[in-house]
C-alpha cells in the first residue's frame, strides 16, 4: 500500500510543477491622457511562450493605439504614426471604444503605445491589457 501513497504523491507534485509553468496572467487597466504630450508608453513583460494579448480602449477622445516588439520605451515614444503604424504587430487609429488583439512571440517584449490621432486631438481614458 505505501507505493500507491507514493504515486499519488509523485502525480500530485508533477501537476503542481506543471501549473506553475505557464505564462503570467496579463490583467492590468492604465490610464492615459495624450495631447498635452504626444503619447504614453508601456513596456511589458515578456513571456517563455507565445501569448496573445488583447488591449480594451475606453476613450472621451479619437487616439491611436500600436502594439510593437524589438522596440525600447524611447524609440517608441520617438516614432511618428506613420513610423508606429509601420512598426507595429496590431493597431488601431482613431479609437474610443474598441479593442486591439496582438500576436506576440516568445521571449519578446510587448511595448504599449497611446497617442492622439492625426488631428493631434485631446484624449483621456483607460486601457485594460489581458492575455
Amino acid at each position: 500500500m505505501a507505493w500507491r501513497s507514493w504515486v499519488v504523491l509523485g502525480t500530485a507534485l508533477g501537476c503542481l510543477a506543471a501549473v506553475g509553468c505557464g505564462p503570467a496572467r496579463l490583467n492590468q487597466e492604465v490610464t492615459f491622457s495624450v495631447g498635452d504630450v504626444p503619447s504614453q508608453v508601456w513596456v511589458l513583460d515578456s513571456q517563455s511562450v507565445d501569448q496573445t494579448i488583447k488591449l480594451d480602449i475606453n476613450s472621451d477622445g479619437p487616439v491611436d493605439v500600436f502594439v510593437l516588439v524589438g522596440t525600447d520605451q524611447g524609440a517608441a515614444s520617438a516614432m511618428t504614426n506613420d513610423e508606429l503604424k509601420a512598426k507595429a504587430v496590431a493597431s488601431r487609429t482613431d479609437a474610443k471604444q474598441d479593442s486591439v488583439t496582438a500576436k506576440i512571440p516568445a521571449k519578446q517584449v510587448p511595448v504599449v503605445v497611446v497617442r492622439f490621432n492625426a488631428k493631434r486631438e485631446k484624449a483621456s481614458g483607460k486601457l485594460k491589457l489581458t492575455n
